[in-house]
Formats: C-alpha cells, structure tokens, sequence
C-alpha cells in the first residue's frame, strides 16, 4: 500500500511518521516469519533537514525507551491495538529492538535524501563516472565564482579569440543595458549558479550543444530584425515631425496636444517600443478623426498637410499593428531573445569553466549527485544500482513530501515500485500549503497530484500531469517515459490518500481564522493561480480538539503608507507597543517571534530591541562570528598563521581583555599594548608576554606543532574559557565542530582555514541555545515546523512576483524570426508579463506557482502562532502584493462571513481583533525542550604529546 498522509499545520505529522515506523518495527512481517527486532534495518526513513533527521531518531529511541519503561500508554495501546499485539509483548519488543539500534546504530536508517544520494554515489562512483577520492560541494557560490575567474581568465589568451570576443560583445551589451562593468563577473556567477539549479540543468545540456558562432549568426539575425522595425518607425516618424516643425507648427495645434498623435511620433523617436502608443485619441484621429485643436489659429496650415500626416500614421498603424501586425510580434521576441542571448550563448563555456574547477579540485557538485544517479534510473526497469538496496529496504517513508524535487522523487520511485511489488507499506507525508522551497528545487505539484491518483474524477489527470513533471528532466528518451508512467499506473491503483486535520498547535480562534481566511484567499487568487483551490480544498480546514477552552486571539492593524519612511517607523512603533502589551500580560520573552519575509527587515527591526534593551534572538545573533570568544580564538589562529599581523594582534588583545579578563584597557595599557606590537623592536614574545603577565602562557612552539583542532582546543584550556566563561558555551562547540568538518573535507592548513573562515563567518550558525529568554526575531523560512505562543508578522505585505526575476522559456512551439538551424531550444526571459502571446503563456505559468508560493509563506507565518497572532501590513495595498489580499479578505468579510464578521472587534479604524486572550485561562505549550548542562572541564588529547 501506498499511503499519502495530507497534513495541515501543527496536524502531527512528525507524530504520525514516527508512529507508523514503530509499527513496521515493532509488527510481524511474513518475510520474517513474525517479529525481528533487526527488522528495523530494513525501513528507509528520509527528511531534508540535518535537524529534522535528528529529531526523528530522537523520537523513535525515546519512544522505544519509554514502551520499556511502561510510560506513554496512549501511544503503546494505539499501536498495539494496531497491529494486534498485547502492550506486553509490545514492551518486551520495543526492548529487543532499541538493544539492536543502539548495538547497530549504523544500519539505524533515518537521513536527509542528500546523505542517503550521497551514500548511493560512493557505493557506485565507477558506475556513475565519480572519482573515486571525490570530495562533495555543498558551496554554489565558491564553485561558480572560481567558474567565472576561469572563464574571464580566458580572455586575451592566443588561443581564446573567439571567446575574447564574445566576452567583449557582452560586455558592450550588458554596459549599454545599464550593467556596470565590475559586475561581469558576478553576473557570470550568478548565471553559472543558475545552471546548476537542478530545474534548469536539462536546459542547460541542450544549450550548451550550440557553437559561439551559431549564437552570433542568431544574435545578428535578430538585431537586424530589431533594427529593421525600429528604423521604419523612426523613419517614419521624423517625416511626420520634420513636416510640423518645417510649418512651424507645435503639439498644442494638434487634437489632444500632447497626448494625442504628437507624442506617438516623440515616443518613437525616443525608441520607447515596448508598450502600446495607440490609445483612444491617436485610434480617433487614425479612423477620420480631426488633426487639430480647436484652439489652434492654423486650422488651415493644419487642413494643408494632413492627408501626408494621415498617410504616415497610416503606414506607422499598419506596420505596428495592422495588416503587418507580425512584424511587431517578430520584434517583441527578438527583443526578449536579445535581452539575455550573450549569457546563453556562453552557456557551453561557463559548463566547461565548471567542469575544469571541479576537475582539478576532485570536486562533484551536490545538484549532480540526482542527475548521476538519473541517468541509470530512467533507463532500468529495476536500475542495478538499488538491487543491493532494494533487498536491503522494504518500506520507505518520507517526511515534507512537499519540498521533494522531481528528481529527487522520480530516483526514489524505483525503490517504492520494487517494496509495492513485493506487497509492502510506503508512505509520504507533507502539506502543500507549507511548499515555501521552490528556489531550492521543491515541487509542490507532486503531492497535490499525487493525492488526487485515485480520485474518480480527477484521477487520469493527476497522472498525466506527473508524467509530465518527470519530462522536464526525461524528455529525451521514449524509454525513460515509458517506464515512469508504468510507476505511476502501479501507484494509482495502490494509493490511499489520509488527512490529518486536527491542529493540536494553535488555539480555536486562531485556527478558525486561519480556516476562513486562507479559503477565502484561495477563492479571490483562483484564477492567478491555478493550483490553489486543489491545495486549499475543502479538506484543507483543521479541526480544533475536543475539549479545548478557547482562548486565542488574532489582531490585524492596518497601518497608513504615505511613504516607505514613515510606514516602516510605524510598523516599528507597533512592534514595541505589542511587545510592551504581550510582556503586561504575563508572557515571557522566550514566547514571542518576529516574523519577516526578508532578512534586511528583520536585521532592523532586532537592532531597534536590542537598542531597546530587549534580548534578542536573531538570525545575525546565532551566527558564531557574533561571539566574542569565538572572534578571540579565530584572531590568535591569524597571528599564528603569520606572526607579524600586527591587526591580528591588536583584535586579539582588546578581545582578551574585553572576554578574558573583562575590562576595557586604560591609557597606560593601551600605550604599553601598542608598543608590545607596534614598537620597531617589538617581536612576538612582546606580544606573547601581555598574556603571560596575567597568567595565560601560551607556548608558541608547542602550538605551531599542533593540528588545527589541537590548537583551538589548547587555547580554550589556556584561556580557561570552560571553567571561566562558561556563557554562550555553544558558540564554541559550533566552532569546533566547524573545524572538524574543515578539516575533513578539505585539508589542515591554517591559511587555508582562515580563508574559509572570511568567506563563511555570516553562515556558520548555532540552534537557538536552550532556555534562553529572548525574543525570536527570524524569517519565515527559518520558523517553519516551530511554534511560538505569541506570533507578530510585520510588513506582511511583501510583493507576490519578483518581477526582476528570468525565467525559461521553451521555444519548441514559438515561431522565431530565425532560420530553424539558428533558432536556441530556449530563452531566457524576464518575469514581468510579455505582449508576445506565447511567451505569456509560460510566464503566467510561472506567475501562477509564485502566487501559490507567497500565499504558503502567508500560511507557513500564520500558523507559527500557539495563542496570539498579531499581522501589521498597509491599509489600501498596493497591487500584486499580499497586503492586497489581506485587504480585500476584510472588504469582503461582511458578505462572505456575516457570522464571523459579527464577533470582529474594530479597536479603531485600523485595528481589528478576533477573540480574546485571558492569561487566566493560559495554559503552557512550549515544546520539550531539550535538556542542557555545562561542560565544566575539558580535557584535550595533546596527541603528539603522549605518543612522545
């Protein structure tokens, strides 16, 4: 059986999942003639987080451990009842199998689906051409960057003419689109970065199959055709403005001035061709309409020269939009063909460029280690690299199902067809409405049409339109296509779909409000986006517990935006009189989070508490470059790496006084650490002696013969950090392990480290540390499968399109003004809606899912909350933008919901509140948190020491 669990926000899915691997592990299984405690080692569990992993096996141990203890009864007489066993013997069981599992904790089966691909790929790095030593990159951004420096480096090389001068020409035509020149080499990156994103790779393949000299032929064909349209018009044009001007005429003698056909003739001169110019006043004056003013006193110089200006309009009507209305669509394409052709066109170069930097650093790029493995999966009935596998696993389940890639499914495929033919469980778990991961390769259509496989109705085409998901990466081979749609007929007929809708998260009227509103959102973007009503259906509604005293509360605060500055110091002030409001209640801080669509408001809105005097956790503050002992260690590292950093020398030592010992240094001091470093005579033992003076001894020779971990190692025991400064304990531990994950994938040197060090500082991060009372200031990316009982969403009204976005467009059905040898299988086109009617059609596409997507972040903000959920956005928002929907919910609310419209409370006229919070009535529900202790000392291994 194929099961399909459809969850909704705080629905327990974690729960379910752990709940029925238990069951598999705990049950009788014919092809064990009963119970095998090992059994466990035949259950695939995959998640996409590190974090998620964790925490799964930390269910399933803990889970195991209690049944042994008799402890969490309802749990034990659910699944014993569930596969027909006495609570007994599901003890005895649950004993047997935690003994294998901590005895076997290797074949303990629950990973992220990159370790599990990763673990295919060194199995097989013959069979899927890998070097055998391969090292995986999980860096874009380093890989695509050295890429670029490869490809610049090209040019000016005897043997590079050719890709000299493309470079020259697209350089010309990204400075002459308002590109500034330093950044040829970060839009290189970025486009190389692009690439190799997992959707666009098939494209890239069939790009980089074009010559340079095939995309020069292409890109002069299509300036011609530009041209050609552009200097008719102009022509044209000036006739029509040289006549008036030679009548010495002007716009005010013409009919409506200049908003009329004057400023047609302007616009084209001005070579504004991108939007429409024949509105209702030039169309009147074309179809007989009179050419001048009624105030103008040369009606009759006018009357002299109009039918030569009628001609002219005429010609300019006929070749824009009438009878030759093609040469407008044949422009429009060859625009939007030029706008980014140079960038494809070295499409070919940048893969090569790549190839080289992986080449000749043993790398293999995470995003190939799927396609590697594709490439033998869509080609196998069984594919030979998962027999061993297949064997080995009988059921595969899978969490956040809603993030999964296509290809990342469509490689697990085989492995659900193999366990299903031999009569096994799998199962998949995830909510579509939490699908805020496109940018990262996820697909929520996969489990909105999986969910529907065996509807009655909607059943055949759910599977057509996952055949045609697995095309964008299958197109090529009849085979591959014949073997997907089998899989999925095998599915159709094995799939059960199951719905958790309780929310055992969010108080009644949160939940109830979530409900109304995120239906009736789905009603109002129908038709942008066509997917919502399918994810937003009528089984999307959660249900409240039983027996649950309502006690929620959701506020809505329009807020006026007469200017960015003056909205935004609002929504500030609003910030700090809800917290002052939460905090009167009787919430601690720990209880609120701060919920931002971007980074830059949330990085404001956490330096605006923290000037406040609020404690603040944050995504800046969870970095561990933000620690000062961190910084203090990483600064003696620098001065060991090269002894005459004087600036390492000086950060190390205000560092030391400011986390060691303190204080602040005062003049005396200062002077004193300035000519220990700065001095002509100053040399190391200046330096060291500041430390020792004050009972830190570092010996310098002992430290230069230690690994790079050794070392940071015998610097805390120097400095006491653990004994001493036993604070923010984590920021350590982070870096250590940080150190090991260096040292492992790349090497020992220290400059090298500290070269990753100022390239990674803003991105090495630790959890939010146990206990700590501080506000929550995060994205909401960042929250997602958190809960908080105080929620506050500001600046909800973010844009839904990122209209400076590119997109592909595929060109198999599009007529191009070029000879078919010259026509590129793609473009690269801009997101904002194009007049060309077939370019359109993909773009709404791709405008429709980003819709979808900005309505999911919405739901993935709202649902975070536990009691209170408070949304500042912008009274009358602005087109295209959620504080639009938010908006139109409330203009709408009295006809659409008149019950629920009633028990709204207007605070004012820009405040709204549903339900009322009682603190007496509050009950905690913080998750369990995780229990901490300090590490009160900590011996180092002095390895070379002890091998002496």
């Amino acid at each position: 059986m194929f099961q399909i669990y459809t969850s909704s926000a705080g629905s327990g899915k974690t729960y379910t999942l752990t709940k029925e691997y238990l069951k598999l592990a705990l049950g009788d299984h014919p092809s064990e003639n009963g119970f095998n405690p090992s059994y466990f080692r035949k259950i695939l569990a995959i998640t996409f987080t590190k974090d998620a992993a964790r925490e799964m096996k930390e269910r399933v141990l803990s889970k195991l451990l209690a049944f042994t203890k008799d402890q969490d009864k309802e749990l034990q007489h659910q699944i014993s009842q569930e596969i027909g066993i006495s609570t007994e013997t599901l003890r005895h069981r649950a004993r047997l199998t935690f003994e294998q599992i901590i005895y076997h904790y290797s074949d303990f089966a629950i990973s992220t689906i990159d370790s599990f691909t990763n673990r295919i790929v060194s199995a097989f790095t013959q069979e899927l051409n890998v070097p055998i030593n391969y090292e995986l990159d999980m860096d874009t951004d380093s890989l695509t960057n050295n890429a670029a420096d490869e490809l610049i480096a090209k040019v000016g090389q005897e043997d590079q003419k050719e890709i000299t001068d493309f470079l020259i020409n697209f350089l010309i035509d990204e400075l002459e689109n308002g590109t500034h020149w330093r950044d040829l080499r970060k839009n290189l990156a970025d486009f190389a970065k692009e690439l190799y994103n997992e959707k666009s790779r098939p494209i890239a393949r069939k790009l980089s199959q074009i010559s340079l000299k095939t995309y020069s032929q292409s890109i002069a064909t299509l300036q011609n055709v530009v041209n050609n349209f552009e200097n008719f018009l102009i022509q044209k044009a000036q006739e029509a403005l040289n006549l008036i001007k030679n009548n010495g005429l002007q716009a005010e003698d013409f009919a409506y001035s200049d908003k009329g056909v004057f400023n047609l003739f302007v616009k084209i001169i001005d070579k504004k061709f991108d939007e429409n110019p024949f509105g209702a006043n030039v169309m009147k004056v074309l179809k007989g309409g009179t050419w001048a003013s009624g105030k103008t006193p040369h009606k009759a110089l006018i009357a002299q020269i109009q039918g030569k200006l009628q001609s002219i309009l005429e010609a300019i009507y006929q070749h824009w939009q009438g009878n030759q209305a093609q040469n407008y669509q044949n422009y429009l394409l060859a625009k939007e063909c030029l706008r980014n052709l140079y960038k494809v066109a070295l499409t070919k170069d940048i893969h090569q460029a790549v190839e080289e930097v992986k080449i000749k650093n043993n790398l293999v790029y995470i995003a190939e280690t799927n396609e590697k493995i594709a490439q033998i999966v869509q080609n196998e009935p069984i594919p030979f690299i998962y027999e061993r596998i297949g064997e080995r696993f009988q059921h595969l389940l899978i969490d956040e199902f809603q993030d999964t890639s296509v290809l990342q499914w469509h490689n697990l495929l085989p492995l659900v067809e193999n366990s299903l033919a031999n009569g096994n469980l799998n199962l998949i778990v995830g909510d579509a409405k939490q699908a805020i991961y496109r940018w990262r390769g996820g697909e929520m259509e996969q489990i909105v049409h999986l969910a529907y496989a065996n509807h009655p109705q909607e059943g055949a085409e759910s599977i057509r339109k996952l055949n045609e998901l697995a095309q964008i990466h299958f197109y090529d081979q009849d085979q591959a296509r014949e073997l997907i749609s089998q899989r999925y007929e095998l599915l159709k007929n094995l799939t059960e779909r199951k719905n958790l809708d309780t929310n055992f998260r969010s108080n009644s009227e949160i939940i109830t409000f979530n409900n109304i509103f995120f239906e009736r959102i789905a009603d109002i973007i129908q038709n942008e986006a066509k997917l919502a009503k399918q994810v937003y259906d009528e089984q999307f509604k959660q249900k409240i517990p039983a027996n649950v005293i309502p006690n929620g509360q959701v506020d809505v605060i329009f807020k006026e935006a007469t200017n960015a500055e003056t909205y935004a110091e609002q929504v500030k002030e609003e910030v700090l009189r809800i917290i002052e409001e939460v905090l009167a209640k009787g919430f601690e801080m720990k209880d609120i989070a701060i919920l931002f669509r971007n980074k830059d408001k949330a990085v404001q809105i956490a330096t605006l508490l923290k000037e406040k005097g609020y404690p603040v956790v944050s995504v800046d503050s969870l970095v561990i470059s933000s620690d000062q002992k961190v910084n203090f260690l990483i600064a003696l590292l620098k001065v060991v790496a090269n002894p005459e950093n004087n600036l390492a020398k000086s950060e190390a030592v205000y560092l030391f006084y400011k986390t060691i010992l303190k204080t602040t240094p005062n003049q005396e001091q200062n002077e004193s650490i300035r000519k220990a470093i700065y001095h002509k005579n100053a040399s190391l033992d200046n330096f060291l002696h500041i430390f020792a003076e004050r009972g830190y001894h570092i010996d310098y020779n002992y430290i230069q013969s230690l690994s790079l971990y050794e070392m940071v190692e015998e610097f805390i025991r120097i400095f006491r950090i653990l004994e001493e400064h036993p604070t923010r304990l984590e920021y350590i531990f982070r870096l250590l392990d940080w150190i090991i994950e260096f040292e492992k994938q790349k090497n020992h040197n220290l400059n090298d480290f500290i070269q990753e060090w100022n390239k990674k500082r803003g991105d090495i991060a630790v959890d939010v540390p146990a206990g700590s009372d501080a506000i929550t200031v995060t994205t909401i990316h960042k929250s997602k499968g958190l809960e908080y009982p105080v929620v506050i969403v500001p600046f909800a009204d973010w844009q839904i399109q990122n209209i400076k976005s590119n997109i592909w467009i595929n060109t198999e059905n599009i007529t191009l003004p070029l000879r078919e040898e010259l026509k590129p299988p793609y473009l690269l086109a801009r997101m904002s809606s194009s007049e060309h009617i077939d370019i359109k059609a993909q773009q709404e596409a791709e405008i429709s899912k980003n819709t979808l997507e900005s309505l999911n972040l919405l739901y993935v903000a709202f649902t975070r909350a536990v009691n209170q959920l408070y949304v500042i956005t912008k009274s009358k928002g602005s087109k295209g933008s959620v504080s639009s929907w938010i908006n139109r919910f409330f203009e709408n609310l009295k006809d659409t919901h008149p019950e629920y419209a009633q028990k709204m409370l207007t605070i004012n006229h820009e405040h709204y509140r549903f339900g009322n919070f009682d603190m007496n009535k509050y009950q905690k529900h913080h998750k369990q948190s995780k229990k901490s202790f300090i590490l009160k000392n900590m011996k180092t291994i002095r390895l070379r020491r002890k091998l002496k």
